[in-house]
């Protein structure tokens, strides 16, 4: 909805997942921190909005950049885990954060995710992300996808994916490198394309 510039119908349907949506470890803070951005980017918009979108969220909306990287896959019997590496080699995985800043949020171990390493002033660029399968459920493959939404700290959100396939346990699936962004694209221009170097 968001790409679609439906951010308002957006912010609804994230906001309505919060209250009644799935109970799982990691998932209410995971859609909380990107209603946030959709906050941000309406504020952004209409700059009259933020006292409004700030009573409705609770808190205000980020005006700093960050970025956030999220997991989910489609088979609720599998454990897949992300991994964020920074340019000097440090790791972020469920059990650890990185000197450079930024951690993974929680360690979904029962299917779905999300797991997100998340990071405001992102400084570790390029990041390498990989995902590993921990446990691979009955169908055998993990199929999932790993979405890296920046906010450039004044309202401009993107999204991209990068969808994956693991078709064995214990395998590792490295989804390229997230390079440092010149000039943030709007939503809309940005969406859904790997530039996975």
């Amino acid at each position: 909805m968001l790409r679609n510039d439906r951010a308002d119908e957006a912010l609804d349907v994230i906001l309505q997942g919060t209250r009644y949506g799935n109970r799982q470890e990691g998932v209410h803070e995971a859609l909380g921190a990107e209603a946030l951005l959709i906050a941000a980017h309406l504020a952004a918009g209409d700059p009259a909005r933020r006292t409004e979108l700030t009573n409705r969220m609770g808190r205000s909306p980020p005006s700093h950049p960050s970025m956030r990287v999220v997991l989910t896959w489609e088979s609720d019997a599998s454990d897949l885990d992300l991994e964020v590496v920074d340019r000097y080699g440090n790791r972020a995985s469920w059990f650890t954060g990185m000197a450079s800043g930024g951690e993974v949020q929680a360690n979904i171990s029962n299917g779905y995710g999300p797991e997100v390493f998340a990071v405001d002033h992102a400084s570790g660029f390029p990041y390498q992300v990989r995902v590993r399968a921990a446990r691979m459920g009955p169908i055998g493959l993990g199929a999932g996808t790993v979405q890296i939404i920046r906010h450039d700290g004044a309202g401009t959100v993107t999204v991209e994916d990068r969808p994956f396939v693991i078709q064995q346990d214990g395998a590792t699936v490295e989804l390229g490198k997230i390079e440092r962004q010149g000039v943030a694209l709007p939503v809309s221009i940005a969406s859904g394309q790997s530039s996975s170097k």
